[in-house]
């Protein structure tokens, strides 16, 4: 009997990335060597060769850089966390616009409309908590000016900001939610 072939079907730009990332998943699993570091001009290359621009691929390196400047989250061994989920959460988005600039505009969102006070500030990152006091908690408790307060609920909010290449920056905002998820454990 002879095998019958499919038709090829055309792959989006989506599956390639798909086959990129399982063929290489697949070599590595089967104890295939590392073929060893690339350098940004190789990578240019490859790259260049699948059709994308070197600007798209210079950014996305830059992107990478910035990333692993932001500390990993330590792994929540909790029980809790089986039941109901991770005690932090970090949010990663790069936006346009200049690193300081994009952080002073979110100190002052945190500050007026999440009613949080910076327990620590330094350049590049800041640590908040909701700020105390009864002014604070009848403007939360009252939905003052229509503002939810949602960052409010966290015990914690981190912020931080590294600019992968001029004019973008990587914002990255962590909750430590774990006093959320005991109230949803015990309620």
């Amino acid at each position: 009997m002879s095998e019958e072939r499919r038709p090829a079907l055309p792959l989006t730009r989506a599956d390639l990335d798909r086959v990129i990332r399982r063929a290489a998943e697949l070599q590595f699993q089967e104890g295939e060597d590392d073929p060893g570091a690339l350098s940004e001009e190789e990578v240019l290359r490859i790259g260049g060769e699948v059709g994308l621009e070197p600007a798209h691929v210079r950014r996305a390196i830059g992107e990478i850089r910035a990333e692993a400047l932001v500390p990993a989250l330590p792994p929540d061994r909790s029980p809790m966390r089986r039941l109901l989920g991770e005690g932090r959460i970090r949010a990663e988005r790069v936006v346009p616009g200049e690193a300081h600039e994009i952080e002073e505009r979110l100190v002052r969102w945190l500050t007026k409309a999440e009613s949080l006070v910076a327990v620590r500030r330094r350049a590049g990152t800041s640590i908040w908590e909701p700020a105390e006091g009864f002014v604070a908690q009848l403007q939360r408790g009252l939905k003052w000016g229509g503002q939810r307060y949602q960052l409010a609920e966290a015990r914690q909010v981190e912020l931080s900001g590294q600019p992968p290449e001029e004019g973008y920056a990587l914002v990255a905002m962590t909750l430590g939610v774990r006093n959320v998820r005991a109230q949803q454990g015990g309620g």
